[in-house]
């Protein structure tokens, strides 16, 4: 029998009692710049709550961080294909509705995708299009409806393209008359030559900082994401956003809980979080994507609801197109854009 002596039991006692019990951590895998302003630290400090918080550029980025298995994390927010890819390897959680009471705020038009009717894997975050932000100094309203205007070599060294495989390919599909979601493969090819012809007038290809690139002057064309263009229309009155007559890509981003999540439970309170109306409303006004959320637009404020009012009555249905999953054609996707990246 082993005899604790007296003095190793007493440290041994007032060590454990002196220890502060360990905050729940919540391991988030996000956008850049896509959060609302006060998120996570009512968050914090609602849960007694440590949250790390990490950023992806693309949703084939996120893809390949949650298909190594090397990466865990809580919550992701990955748009309505990438769902469709991560579900069908089986890298998502199911959703518990009961740990959700807000999810009775979310409007009834995206309560039902296509892909996941009954939101079992996903919840929406966003909704967006991409379209052209222009420098209204520099470029007319007429012009700016056409997406001809991202190849005018005019305006050559202050074009913004995104940095994002299936927008930038869907676009050049977009101006031949294809679908943005075509499997053919003379189809593809010629969307990646249209964008090989661009790519000297292209200043920058990117997918964050996009409100600063446009805002600031940097580049005078963008090609990005309504929610971006919108901000930089905030920081720069001459700034406007075109739903090009070409059509364009229509995008809902979800909130997603990793099957691998460390903290799936403290992952559901903040989805939750996020669907209180004063929470997605300040989302919506530090990052000026619409929220689907029904209660939200009573408490955002008159510029935001107008903008939000103007994105949905410049959007011609027949004109959007959403982004699907494509299978095995998505190679075609990769080899074109792997092939647009690597020129000189």
């Amino acid at each position: 029998m082993k005899i604790i002596r007296p003095i190793l039991l007493v440290a041994l006692l007032l060590g454990g009692c002196g220890r502060a019990p360990q905050p729940d951590t919540l391991r988030i895998f996000n956008w850049s710049d896509y959060i609302g302003s006060k998120t996570i630290e009512t968050f914090r400090t609602n849960n007694a709550a440590k949250v790390i918080y990490d950023n992806y550029s693309s949703n084939e980025d996120l893809i390949a961080k949650l298909d190594s298995g090397g990466a865990q994390y809580d919550l992701v927010f990955p748009s309505s294909y990438a769902v469709e890819i991560l579900r069908a390897k089986g890298l998502l959680r199911t959703i518990d509705h009961a740990a959700l009471p807000n999810l009775t705020n979310l409007m009834t038009e995206f309560a039902h995708p296509s892909f996941d009717q009954e939101l079992q894997v996903c919840v929406p975050y966003t909704w967006s299009t991409t379209g052209i932000g222009y420098d209204s100094t520099v470029i007319s309203d007429d012009e700016a409806k056409s997406l001809a205007i991202l190849f005018d070599p005019r305006f050559k060294g202050k074009i913004l393209m995104l940095d994002d495989m299936r927008a930038s390919l869907g676009m050049a599909l977009k101006a031949l008359g294809y679908s943005a979601n075509s499997t053919n493969a003379t189809e593809v090819a010629a969307a990646r030559d249209k964008l090989l012809a661009q790519k000297e007038l292209v200043h920058v290809y990117a997918s964050m900082n996009i409100p600063q690139l446009l805002g600031s002057g940097e580049v005078k064309l963008a090609y990005g994401w309504s929610g971006d263009i919108l901000r930089a229309a905030t920081v720069n009155k001459n700034i406007r956003f075109m739903v090009p007559k070409e059509g364009t890509l229509v995008y809902v981003d979800y909130m997603c809980i990793p099957t691998n999540a460390p903290n799936p439970a403290l992952a559901h309170k903040f989805i939750n979080h996020v669907l209180d109306p004063a929470v997605a409303a300040d989302i919506a006004e530090t990052i000026k994507y619409a929220i689907p959320n029904t209660r939200a637009k009573d408490l955002v404020s008159p510029d935001t609801k107008l903008l939000w009012d103007q994105l949905q009555t410049a959007n011609d249905p027949s004109k959007l197109e959403q982004v699907h999953n494509l299978g095995s054609a998505l190679d075609l996707y990769d080899k074109a854009w792997q092939a647009v990246k690597a020129a000189k």
